[in-house]
């Protein structure tokens, strides 16, 4: 089965609130979903970075060109079910840009189970579990409003878990 196709979109999705990081405010969560074509079928993978370059070295964008540009010229035409070469050609190819590699090796985990009509859980060995937890980020900038939120989550048998947001202030502002 041979790659016929890899198409990128990029996709913007709002927050449900802003978080508050230490270096930007987030409003909104920017993916970039693949499309692998092989034998009529299509693989979907998905690839992003929180807060873009101004956390990580790659941003929506840049996951989309490299794709587009290096990764996608390179893989088409090669097998679609041999995962261990199409790492070690994009590895070979382009250096870091994790995220958009990812991007490709779900989608071809995705196209792989599909041909054999399995989950991409049966592909890789099985579930291990039914579910999986949660944490909720906690991170308007108000402290006291994050407690109330977590306090919230917790009465709503929602979440249990959480991740708190720290570093934009002082220490002493922090409390």
């Amino acid at each position: 089965m041979k790659i016929e196709a890899i198409s990128t979109t990029i996709v913007d999705v709002p927050t449900r609130r802003p978080l508050q990081m230490s270096f930007t405010t987030v409003h909104k969560q920017s993916y970039v979903i693949v499309q692998v074509t092989a034998g009529g079928l299509v693989g979907i993978g998905e690839g992003g970075s929180v807060g873009g370059p101004t956390w990580g070295s790659e941003s929506a964008e840049t996951i989309k060109v490299i794709i587009d540009n290096y990764l996608a010229p390179l893989l088409i035409g090669k097998d679609a079910s041999n995962l261990s070469e199409a790492r070690a050609l994009m590895d070979r190819a382009v250096t870091g840009n994790l995220s958009a590699k990812a991007a490709i090796d779900i989608a071809l985990h995705d196209l792989k189970a599909r041909a054999l009509n399995l989950s991409i859980a049966d592909l890789i060995g099985g579930t291990m579990r039914k579910s999986i937890p949660i944490a909720w980020t906690l991170a308007s900038g108000d402290t006291a409003r994050d407690i109330d939120s977590a306090l919230e989550m917790i009465e709503a048998r929602r979440h249990n878990r959480f991740k708190v947001k720290l570093g934009a202030r002082t220490p002493a502002q922090d409390h």
